[in-house]
């Protein structure tokens, strides 16, 4: 379990930043798609916000961006793009957002209320 707060101090309390659900490529089109749930019942706005490539670890601002969002009610989708230098496709984007649709029932998403976000990559 991965914990975040801004400071030991501050008032917002520590968030968990363990993904409440990893949904997997089907085809291999894309790579997992973590799933963060804010506190509630839903259905939650959503922020769609890439995951650093390469798996490389989560910076201290991505974790701010998640920590945030998962606060302020809304949850986080961050699926895994393949890191070849490029962005990614719109069809890997469908299929990302096709894999999503079909879970956001289940999920409790308002993919009505979304948000897309860079990444943090270089």
């Amino acid at each position: 379990m991965l914990m975040f707060g801004l400071t030991a101090g501050c008032s917002s309390p520590m968030v968990d930043l363990t993904p409440a659900e990893t949904l997997r490529s089907v085809d291999g089109a894309y790579g997992d798609i973590e799933v963060y749930l804010p506190a509630g019942a839903g259905p939650y706005p959503v922020l769609l916000t890439p995951k650093p490539c390469g798996g490389e670890k989560m910076s201290v601002d991505h974790a701010r961006l998640i920590s945030s969002s998962l606060e302020r009610g809304q949850a986080v989708i961050q699926p895994s793009w393949r890191c070849e230098g490029e962005p990614p496709r719109y069809a890997e984007f469908q299929k990302v957002m096709a894999r999503v649709q079909a879970e956001a029932g289940r999920l409790r998403l308002n993919l009505d209320a979304m948000a897309i976000a860079g990444s943090d990559s270089p």
